[in-house]
């Protein structure tokens, strides 16, 4: 199980602890799972890369979710036209999602 995170960064001026904390919290709760944070993989490009664009930023995102097997929808999600794309890709390739409302004392099946 390869879980990837999305949701809005674009906006959120503490983007990074909220995708911190969702990774943390998955992995908690699917200790066997990766887990793969967008912003944890595009740091360093944001570091060394200033110019970068949103296009490819997303380009990398969706050549990681490609080889993951769900992902996870963060709150507000659907405020990010970036996440958006995101969801779209993930179900055009059958990933399962998962949303808060799926995360339980009692996880869920695989």
């Amino acid at each position: 199980m390869r879980i990837y995170i999305a949701g809005r960064v674009r906006g959120n001026d503490n983007f990074k602890e909220k995708f911190d904390a969702a990774e943390l919290m998955l992995k908690k709760q699917f200790p066997d799972a990766e887990i793969i944070n967008p912003v944890v993989m595009t740091a360093g490009i944001a570091k060394e890369c200033p110019t970068f664009t949103h296009h490819e930023y997303m380009e990398l995102c969706i050549c990681a979710l490609d080889k993951c097997t769900h992902i996870f929808l963060m709150e507000n999600w659907n405020w990010s036209s970036g996440a958006k794309e995101e969801v779209k890709y993930a179900l055009e390739c059958s990933h399962k999602i998962l949303t808060m409302n799926d995360i339980s004392l009692f996880g869920v099946t695989e």
